[in-house]
C-alpha cells in the first residue's frame, strides 16, 4: 500500500519539477521578438557588447542581470491630448496649430535612450516640450497668410486641383531638421514631422468672422454702386437711341405724308374735272369691301352704291365721261 501510494504523486513531482526547470530557465535567459528592442545591464549598468538582438539569449539570473526592452516599431505622437497651444505668427497673429511627429527608438543608441528617457510616457513628454520649442520658432518666421494660402490649378479635365504653398511645406521640413537635430542626444529618431491642424482660436474668430462680413458688405456696396453706373449708361444711351428713332420716324412720316398729300392733290385735280367718275370709283370700292366673298344679298338698287346695278348707271356714265364721244356722235 505504502508502495502504491509512493506510484500515485510521480504525476505531481513531475509536474513541480517541470515548473522549477520553467522558472530556472527564465532566470538565466531572455527572448526578444523582431519588434522589440532590448539592452542586457549587469547591476543596473548596460553591457553594450552583449548580443540582444531577435531571439532566445542566456543570462545571468536577477539582480546580478536585468534586460531592458522597448518597442522598436514606428509611434506616432501627435501632441498631449487636451492641450491647445496659441502660437504667435511673424505678423502677430495668434493661432492654434496641432503637429505630429513619426519617431523610434535608435537601435545604435538604446543604451542612452534607457539611461535619459527609459518608456514611451517619457518620450512623449520629452517630445512635447521639445515640440513646443521648435513650433514656436518656426512659426515665428512665417506671416499667417503663408500658412493657410493655397494654390488653385486647373487640371487637364477641366477641374480645380488644390495644393497647398511651397510655404507651408517649407514650415514642415523646418520643423522635421530641427526636431530631429534635438532629439538626437536621447537616442530618438524622427521620421517625419507634419501640420495636421491649423486654426484661430475663438475670440480671433469671431473678429475674422466680423472682417469678413464687413469686408463683403463693401464689396457688396462696390457691387451695387457699379451696377447702377452701368444701368444709368445703358438708360442714357437708350433714350438717346429712342429719341433718334422716333424723330427718324418722324421725318419719313412727315416725307410720306408729304409725298401722299402730293398724290391725293393730282387725284383731287382729277376727280375736280370729272367729280362723277369720283363717284363712280367710289360706289365700286365699296361694292368691292362688301363682296370680297361669296355673298348673298338683297338690296335697294336705288341706295348707293347698289344703284350701280341700274341699267342707265353705266351708260350716263360713259356719256358724261366722255364729252367728246358725244360731240363725235
Amino acid at each position: 500500500m505504502a508502495e502504491k501510494k509512493r506510484v500515485n504523486h510521480w504525476p505531481v513531482m513531475l509536474l513541480i519539477a517541470l515548473f522549477a526547470i520553467i522558472f530556472l530557465i527564465s532566470l538565466v535567459s531572455f527572448q526578444v521578438r523582431t519588434t522589440e528592442i532590448a539592452v542586457l545591464t549587469r547591476l543596473g549598468s548596460p553591457i553594450a557588447e552583449r548580443d540582444t538582438s531577435p531571439g532566445w539569449h542566456f543570462r545571468l539570473p536577477w539582480p546580478i542581470e536585468d534586460v531592458w526592452k522597448h518597442d522598436r516599431r514606428i509611434q506616432i505622437f501627435e501632441g498631449q491630448t487636451g492641450v491647445y497651444e496659441e502660437i504667435y505668427t511673424r505678423d502677430q497673429k495668434n493661432i492654434i496649430i496641432n503637429v505630429y511627429a513619426y519617431w523610434k527608438v535608435d537601435p545604435d543608441n538604446a543604451i542612452t535612450y534607457m539611461n535619459k528617457i527609459g518608456n514611451r510616457e517619457h518620450a512623449e513628454n520629452q517630445l512635447n516640450s521639445i515640440l513646443s520649442h521648435v513650433k514656436r520658432e518656426v512659426i515665428s518666421q512665417y506671416n499667417f497668410n503663408d500658412l493657410i494660402a493655397t494654390v488653385r490649378q486647373a487640371a487637364e479635365d477641366g477641374s480645380v486641383v488644390i495644393q497647398d504653398t511651397v510655404k507651408l511645406t517649407d514650415v514642415e521640413k523646418r520643423m522635421n531638421d530641427m526636431l530631429r537635430v534635438a532629439v538626437q542626444e536621447y537616442g530618438i529618431v524622427i521620421s517625419n514631422v507634419g501640420i495636421k491642424h491649423i486654426g484661430l482660436p475663438e475670440s480671433v474668430t469671431q473678429k475674422v468672422i466680423a472682417r469678413m462680413q464687413e469686408d463683403r458688405r463693401k464689396i457688396a456696396e462696390k457691387t451695387l454702386a457699379e451696377g447702377d453706373a452701368q444701368a444709368q449708361i445703358i438708360q442714357t444711351q437708350a433714350q438717346a437711341e429712342a429719341s433718334n428713332i422716333i424723330n427718324e420716324g418722324q421725318s419719313q412720316a412727315t416725307h410720306i405724308r408729304a409725298e401722299a398729300d402730293a398724290k391725293a392733290a393730282e387725284y383731287y385735280a382729277a376727280f375736280a374735272e370729272n367729280p362723277d367718275l369720283a363717284i363712280f370709283l367710289r360706289k365700286l370700292e365699296g361694292l368691292r369691301n362688301t363682296l370680297e366673298e361669296d355673298t348673298t344679298l338683297i338690296f335697294d338698287i336705288e341706295t348707293p352704291p347698289f344703284d350701280l346695278f341700274q341699267k342707265q348707271a353705266i351708260p350716263n356714265l360713259s356719256l358724261q365721261s366722255s364729252p367728246s364721244t358725244d360731240a363725235n356722235q
